[in-house]
Formats: structure tokens, C-alpha cells, sequence
């Protein structure tokens, strides 16, 4: 959101949401979040897929793994003291 206020501000609103033949450059901050809205997009689609297979297939928790599963998975036996 503040990528698309910072285009607003800086270019007008016309300019920022079009496709002017000769753009404006943009600061190295506006780039950076240009950048994360990208990925922040990107992920929502793959993570909006994995709850909808979920859902289809009637999953509604994960069970958390024991409290001593490090020990148990390196065989390494609590201390009875």
C-alpha cells in the first residue's frame, strides 16, 4: 500500500496507474517495496491453494509434535534427577 501511495503522490494518479511511454524513476525504497508487494502477492496465491486443498480434504488442525520430540528423535533419554 505505501508503493501505491508513494506513485500517487510522486507521478499523479494518472501516471501511476497507467503505463506512461517514459516512467519516472522511482527511489530505492519504492523499489524494495515494489519488490515485497510482489512476493507478499505471489505467496497469498500459493498459500490461498494449500487452504483450499485443505479444506477439500476435510483437514482442520495439525497435531503438535510431543514437548520432548528433539530428545526422542536423537535418542537421547530425559534426565530421571
Amino acid at each position: 500500500m505505501p508503493y501505491i501511495v508513494y506513485l500517487i503522490i510522486i507521478k499523479g494518479l494518472i501516471e501511476a496507474v497507467g503505463y506512461p511511454d517514459d516512467p519516472m524513476p522511482i527511489s530505492a525504497w519504492a523499489t524494495r517495496m515494489k519488490a515485497a508487494l510482489s512476493n507478499a502477492v505471489e505467496n497469498l496465491i500459493v498459500f490461498a491453494a494449500l487452504v483450499l486443498i485443505a479444506s477439500a480434504a476435510n483437514i482442520t488442525a495439525v497435531e503438535p509434535e510431543p514437548a520432548g520430540w528433539p530428545s526422542s528423535v536423537l535418542g537421547i533419554q530425559p534426565s530421571t534427577t
